[in-house]
């Protein structure tokens, strides 16, 4: 029984196809039944429920298939040294990822700029400025560590001071530069205005503003169980460049399709973002408090 469930579950190559070529003409028929009128007849209702065991077991095949693919490419990863840390090293895959994002925020600050130009609304200049911000904080980051590296490698109680320095420098610059999102805010509340875009880009921007907000808040979570303090910055600043891409996108909504009370709408957005990235310096500022204390505690 085990013998045949195996060869259920990896079925030889031909049986494969000769599946998934029963599937696509059984969904072929079962179009062709509904369509000439027959929909309801008994052959009818055999030819569904034949598409519909096709249907699963080909899916079930098909995720076999992604998986031994997986497995594949991943043996393959594990061949060569930078594909290997990519994959396994999680503090390696931060900084290689983060250094990488650097070039799309840069796009993403000309895009804003552009807005701005076309648009001729003075807060749009604010939110571009503020996201440079953002963005040379993580670079900069990124690039002092690696200073920090060579010079201290030899002296990793040197270089982990120097990183729990960069870390609270970080909390403080993400609560005093919030004022300049919240000048944009203002700016909204007292002259209004956005650019106007088509709706499908607005779509395809929301769609991936949404994913980005997912994925930064689940990796900024995953970074706190992270010993190493390089990638819980570059987390938190991906957070708050989430948020502002949030912002950003909220103002492109509201001005698209014409919501009512849109001015009233963008401010709470934007004083919503505020909060949160007040929370993500305080809370930055509050654990390196703590560490550093701990840390000369060690010593």
């Amino acid at each position: 029984m085990k013998r045949i469930w195996q060869r259920f579950c990896n079925p030889p190559s031909w049986v494969a196809l000769l599946v998934y070529g029963a599937f696509f003409t059984f969904f072929a028929l079962t179009v062709i039944a509904i369509v000439g009128g027959a929909g309801k007849s008994a052959p009818a209702y055999i030819i569904y429920a034949c598409t519909g065991l096709t249907l699963v077991y080909a899916l079930f095949l098909t995720g076999q298939l992604l998986r031994a693919l997986k497995q594949r490419l991943l043996a393959m990863a594990d061949k060569h040294t930078f594909t290997r840390n990519l994959r396994r090293d999680y503090v390696f895959r931060t900084v290689v990822l983060g250094a990488c994002s650097f070039f799309g925020n840069v796009a993403y600050t000309v895009f804003l700029c552009v807005m701005a130009l076309y648009s001729g609304v003075f807060w749009y200049w604010v939110l571009a400025g503020y996201y440079v911000l953002l963005t040379s904080m993580r670079g900069g980051v990124l690039l002092e560590n690696r200073k920090n590296e060579r010079k201290f490698g030899g002296n990793p109680t040197r270089l982990q001071k120097e990183k729990l320095a960069s870390y609270r420098s970080c909390g403080v610059t993400l609560l005093t530069s919030t004022s300049v999102l919240l000048l944009s805010v203002v700016l909204i509340l007292i002259k209004g205005g956005a650019f106007r875009m088509p709706a499908w880009i607005v779509y395809v921007m929301g769609a991936f503003a949404v994913y980005r907000m997912a994925t930064a808040a689940r990796h900024m979570a995953k970074a706190k169980r992270c010993d190493d303090i390089i990638v819980r910055i570059v987390r938190n600043v991906n957070f708050a460049t989430a948020l502002v891409s949030v912002f950003i996108l909220q103002t492109l909504i509201m001005q698209t399709f014409a919501v009512h009370h849109a001015v009233v709408w963008n401010a709470l957005t934007g004083i919503g973002v505020c909060i949160g990235i007040v929370c993500v310096g305080l809370y930055m500022l509050s654990t390196a408090k703590r560490m550093l204390q701990n840390f000369h505690e060690k010593l």
